[in-house]
C-alpha cells in the first residue's frame, strides 16, 4: 500500500512547478505495475527527487532499483543525492548502482548543484558519514554536519530558489543557515512506528522521539520536507509518494 502526501509551498521567489519525492527504498520488491508509478503518473511531475537509501548497503539483487530508475525516468527527469546505504555499499556494488543510474539518465548529484531552469538551482550533498555512525560503528558520538563543511561541499548559495536533496533531516539548522529555500529529506522512516498525536516513535539511530520525522519542518526562511519512504519495516505508517507543489506568491 502506498500514500501520496502533497505539500503546497508559496514565495516570492519560487518557481512555479511541481514534482515528487520518493526515497529510502532499501531495496523493497517493486514490479513494473506498482501501485508507487500510478501515483507517479497521476501528480505528472516536472522532475522527480530520490532522496537517498534507494539500496541497501548489503544489496547484491539491484533489480528493484533498476525497475525503480526505469520507470520513474519514463514518467519525468531525476535527480538523485546519496543516504547512508549509498555511502556505506561495497565497492563493487557501489558501482553497480551508479551504473543503473547512469544508464536511465538519472542526474546522480554529488556535491554537485544544477541550473534547471532559470534561478531555480539543486544540489545534492554528500553527508559526512559521521552524522550517521560512528568510528566504532555505533551511534553513541555522532557528528554534526556544520555550515562549514556545507559550503566547502557545496559552495555558496546561489542566487536564486535553491533546493537541497539531503538524506538526513537532522541537520536542518545547518541547512539554513546555508540559506536554502527547500530541503528533501527521508532517512527516519517516519519514526519507524507512528502513533496518533504522538507521531514517529523511533528513528535509525535508535532514538525515541525522533524531532523530525515526517512532514512538513522550517527553520529561518528554510522549508524542509521528510519523507516516511518506501521500504523497511514499518507500522501505521504507509510507503508513500511525496508531491511538492511549489508557487511563486
Amino acid at each position: 500500500m502506498f500514500k501520496k502526501r502533497t505539500y503546497k509551498l508559496k514565495g516570492k521567489n519560487y518557481p512555479n512547478t511541481k514534482f515528487a519525492v520518493i526515497s529510502d527504498l532499501h531495496n523493497k520488491k517493486i514490479e513494473n505495475n506498482c501501485e508507487m508509478f500510478d501515483i507517479l503518473r497521476e501528480i505528472n511531475p516536472d522532475f522527480i527527487i530520490f532522496a537517498g537509501d534507494m539500496v541497501s548497503r548489503k544489496t547484491t539483487d539491484f533489480s528493484n532499483l533498476e525497475t525503480v530508475c526505469k520507470n520513474s525516468s519514463e514518467i519525468a527527469k531525476v535527480y538523485a543525492a546519496p543516504g547512508n546505504h549509498e555511502l556505506s555499499i561495497y565497492p563493487e556494488g557501489l558501482e553497480t548502482y551508479r551504473k543503473i543510474l547512469k544508464k536511465y539518465n538519472v542526474s546522480y548529484l554529488e556535491n554537485e548543484t544544477v541550473n534547471i531552469s532559470d534561478n531555480f538551482y539543486i544540489t545534492g550533498l554528500v553527508l559526512n558519514y559521521n552524522i550517521y555512525k560512528d568510528e566504532n560503528d555505533s551511534y553513541k558520538n555522532l557528528k554534526n554536519y556544520t555550515i562549514n563543511q556545507l559550503k566547502a561541499d557545496a559552495g555558496d548559495l546561489k542566487k536564486g530558489f535553491n533546493l537541497i536533496i539531503a538524506h538526513n533531516p537532522n541537520c536542518l539548522e545547518t541547512y539554513s543557515a546555508w540559506g536554502a529555500d527547500l530541503v528533501v529529506s527521508g532517512h527516519i522512516h517516519g519514526g519507524i512506528i507512528r502513533l496518533p498525536i504522538v507521531g514517529g516513535i523511533l528513528s535509525p539511530e535508535r532514538k525515541f522521539f525522533p524531532k523530525y520525522s515526517l512532514g512538513e519542518y522550517q527553520k529561518g526562511k528554510t522549508h524542509m520536507i521528510v519523507s516516511a519512504g518506501i521500504g523497511k519495516f514499518r507500522l501505521f505508517n504507509p510507503s508513500e509518494v511525496v508531491e511538492i507543489i511549489l508557487e511563486n506568491d
